[in-house]
């Protein structure tokens, strides 16, 4: 009986550590999309060439903040909540990952774009006919 209760309580703990982690985690990325937004809110001096690479980039780094906020949660492993909080910048760290592969999305988005746009005829269609 103590082993079983002794098991639960730990198991129970390591749980709790890992929330307080992923929740640290989350939260620190969203003040950093924060911070980067008011970075670019308050400089006046950017062309135009600039204002576009780091809209890019914004774009980006609240997409990565969203993903991991509704998407990895339950994705990634303790280990991998871990390695992300010890990382300085979390958002800065994945967005450098992600500039950094060569993956090419336009077939995923080919995909998606043509599944809308058939959803989105059906629908029309089916509206004119009633």
């Amino acid at each position: 009986m103590t082993i079983v209760v002794t098991v639960r309580f730990r198991k129970s703990a390591e749980r709790r550590k890992e929330n307080l982690m992923r929740e640290n985690v989350l939260k620190r990325m969203e003040q950093e999309v924060k911070d980067y937004r008011e970075y670019l809110a308050l400089s006046e001096k950017l062309t135009a060439a600039q204002i576009v690479e780091e809209a890019y980039q914004l774009v980006v780094k609240q997409g990565l903040y969203y993903v991991f906020a509704n998407h990895n949660y339950g994705r990634l492993s303790p280990e991998e909540w871990s390695w992300l909080n010890q990382q300085e910048h979390i958002v800065d760290y994945l967005y450098s990952l992600w500039m950094g592969n060569d993956m090419d999305l336009a077939e995923e988005f080919a995909e998606i774009i043509h599944n809308e746009l058939n959803l989105d005829r059906e629908v029309h269609t089916n509206e004119q006919e009633e």
